[in-house]
């Protein structure tokens, strides 16, 4: 995922708007997923946001299948503000080891892309080719990720 908000005045204000569309889009900041992850975003190590520890952008809670997301930012450059992240969308299996397990990145990201674009003020504006995307195969982790980033931008307020 890679979300711009060219409008923002302050990194708070840009936190501020993506964490209300966001609960807008029925991904409120939840509980009970892994947090405090970083990302190197140009220059700059960039916290995971929320900052809420074990929390993750999520439509549903932890002990339900879920699509859920870790984003990190913002980042300042040329003059807008940047998130980036992935989503993925989880099954919960209570009788097997572990007890959640991954799907897809795919349709996690979709779900949320599709989400934003439809209840908030952000909007799918495209894809970037990260040139990432690894062939789904048992030894690697990355199952379905096809190396694509949705790219959603916040309109004009």
């Amino acid at each position: 995922m890679i979300i711009i908000d060219p409008h923002s005045a302050s990194p708070d204000e840009a936190r501020a708007n993506f964490l209300k569309a966001a609960t807008e889009s029925g991904f409120p900041s939840r509980s009970g997923h892994s947090g405090g992850y970083w990302a190197w975003i140009g220059q700059q190590l960039q916290p995971q946001f929320p900052e809420t520890p074990a929390h993750a952008f999520s439509d549903a809670p932890f002990e339900l299948d879920n699509n859920h997301g870790r984003l990190f930012g913002p980042y300042r450059h040329a003059g807008r503000y940047i998130f980036v992240g992935a989503v993925s969308r989880e099954k919960v299996a209570p009788l097997s080891t572990p007890k959640h397990q991954y799907v897809s990145f795919n349709r996690g990201r979709d779900k949320f892309a599709d989400a934003l674009d439809a209840h908030s003020g952000f909007c799918r504006t495209g894809f970037v080719d990260l040139g990432n995307a690894l062939v789904d195969h048992p030894d690697l982790t990355t199952g379905d990720h096809d190396g694509m980033a949705a790219v959603l931008t916040l309109r004009k307020p």
